[in-house]
């Protein structure tokens, strides 16, 4: 029998084979697909066929024994058996049902709340048995983070359920996110980046996450790809593993060294105490961004003395790995990266950043039919401004070019309109068919206000052939300054976009800690969505680009 290469497409696809096998009834034994695997990936294959088996079977109901496997295979594998075989230590609570992942910190298993019948993520720290010590203090952070991550109420921060003791051995109970880290998402990607607005999405909510902690007095100082979980079916980026955690203020150093901001990196090369401060937090995220985004490092080097030179002289002026990155992107980046904590952006001016860039390109690539098309909408927002007591309309212009190193994975930018502080002005509609209008504004801060419907619960305004519709009259321009999107969508039929049925409680009510930004991009994919679920002739968007700069 021929083996195949071991990737994880290869392994998903024989568990599928097994699966299907078993809920036919065929043979459980595994010695057969073990002949299809390569010699080298033999017992890591091996492991994963045993834990989908396993999982399988408990999940099933059935009863099974740790001696039942040992003696079913050969005693070179007893090894992986004992490794990945679920425990029963809280039965009348949980059961445990595969192994998620292990190392020098203990394991961590899928398992499923009997009473709730949810599945949760629990993790069993391994303690250092020949010293008390370091397993008191293993102990004490471990409660650490469960304490913190309790206090913590943000949809982007894996939930802390419970902690368990059963005889001498702990239990953290843990929310289940179903999907990789965005280290492994990042490996199976072909170019093993992720577009950038993808990236920036996650990032900004995690950036969130990370504000609503430090707001509480918590530094994380282990922000990386390798700690931040991927939820496949939400498709959202939740961070996770604060047992590095630390209050704000002086201790020893911790983390991963290339994400590690060089005012940690020093001091820990000089076996010094460090300043657990925000700012380690917001320079391991923008290298964070940096990888997704690129696929690399911001900072290589063959040894740590290297690595910290290396960062504290920055990213180079030109750097070329900074392709395909829209201007402010790359700014944040840049300012995120700074050798100077003092000058470091702040994690709120990044995560507002990086929010408002990706809410207006969600504008920017809502739905539009090209001119000319056959029976096709013709729709136009009509800006005007009070002069002398009278609206009259304000001139558009093709945007301003700015800098972008590969134009083709940035949205082309809309025509521009300049207004100013103080603006008195009218904003009206026209469209070319019949149908429905709804008019919004991103904001510089990333906000999205609906201008209209008067009514969020309303459908649309109904609008007619030719006739402009004022939808704003009497608003005056105010701060704050920057660019905004404001952009108007025609639907052919009466729709409600469902952007009030953003998450904003946790499942037992808890007011979550996010901002207006976070639910306006919620809200905008919920609208590029909607309109991408109507034929191409049934709705219509329109964006103008308003530049507000400071009087």
């Amino acid at each position: 029998m021929s083996t195949f290469p071991l990737n994880r497409v290869s392994l998903d696809a024989l568990i599928r084979e097994l699966q299907s096998a078993w809920r036919s009834g065929g043979d459980s034994d595994l010695r057969p697909y073990l002949q299809r695997l390569p010699a080298e990936d033999r017992d890591s294959g091996f492991a994963e066929l045993l834990k989908a088996e396993l999982e399988f079977r408990i999940e099933e109901g059935q009863s099974l024994t740790l001696i039942t496997y040992r003696d079913r295979y050969p005693a070179e594998l007893h090894s992986v058996i004992e490794d990945v075989f679920p425990p029963n230590p809280l039965p009348t609570k949980y059961r445990f049902l595969r192994l998620l992942g292990a190392g020098a910190f203990g394991k961590v298993w899928r398992a499923r709340d009997v009473h709730l019948l949810r599945l949760v993520a629990v993790k069993n720290p391994k303690f250092p048995a020949e010293r008390p010590d370091r397993r008191q203090a293993a102990l004490d952070a471990l409660r650490n983070e469960a304490q913190r991550l309790a206090g913590v109420h943000h949809p982007n921060i894996v939930q802390v359920y419970a902690w368990e003791q059963e005889g001498d051995q702990l239990y953290l109970v843990m929310q289940y996110v179903q999907g990789p880290s965005l280290e492994d998402l990042l490996e199976r990607q072909p170019e093993h980046r992720l577009p950038w607005e993808r990236a920036a999405r996650y990032v900004a909510d995690v950036g969130e996450a990370l504000v609503a902690a430090h707001r509480r007095g918590v530094v994380h100082r282990d922000v990386k790809p390798a700690n931040i979980l991927y939820d496949e079916a939400a498709d959202e980026a939740l961070l996770t593993d604060f047992g590095c955690a630390a209050r704000v203020g002086e201790g020893v150093a911790a983390g991963t060294p290339v994400y590690m901001a060089p005012e940690v990196l020093r001091p820990a090369l000089e076996q010094r105490m460090v300043e657990h401060a925000p700012a380690v937090d917001t320079f391991a995220l923008t290298a964070t961004l940096f990888s997704l985004i690129t696929g690399e490092l911001p900072f290589r080097a063959r040894s740590y003395d290297t690595l910290l030179a290396a960062m504290e002289a920055g990213l180079p002026a030109e750097d070329p790995r900074c392709q395909g990155m829209p201007e402010a992107i790359e700014r944040v980046i840049r300012g995120g990266l700074a050798p100077d904590p003092k000058q470091r952006l702040n994690l709120e001016r990044i995560a507002a950043d990086l929010r408002n860039a990706l809410n207006q390109s969600l504008a920017d690539t809502l739905p539009k039919q090209q001119p000319g098309t056959a029976g096709g909408v013709s729709l136009e927002i009509l800006v005007k401004r009070r002069e002398n007591g009278v609206y009259t309309p304000l001139s558009t212009q093709p945007a301003k070019v700015v800098r972008t190193r590969d134009i083709r994975r940035v949205p082309p930018r809309p025509r521009q309109l300049d207004l100013h502080d103080g603006d008195d002005l009218q904003i009206s509609v026209t469209a070319n068919r019949a149908g429905y209008v709804s008019v919004f504004n991103v904001g510089p801060s990333g906000v999205l206000h609906l201008l209209a419907p008067f009514d969020r619960d309303s459908h649309g305004l109904p609008i007619e052939p030719g006739k402009p519709l004022v939808v704003v009259e009497g608003a005056v321009v105010e701060p704050p300054h920057g660019s905004e999107r404001l952009f108007a969508v025609w639907t052919r039929d009466p729709i409600k976009f469902s952007w009030d049925a953003l998450v904003q409680h946790d499942s037992e009510g808890v007011v979550l800690d996010v901002s207006e930004a976070y639910r306006a991009t919620r809200a905008l994919e919920g609208i590029k969505n909607s309109l991408g679920a109507l034929d191409a002739d049934a709705c219509h968007a329109v964006v103008l680009e308003i530049a507000h700069p400071p009087n």
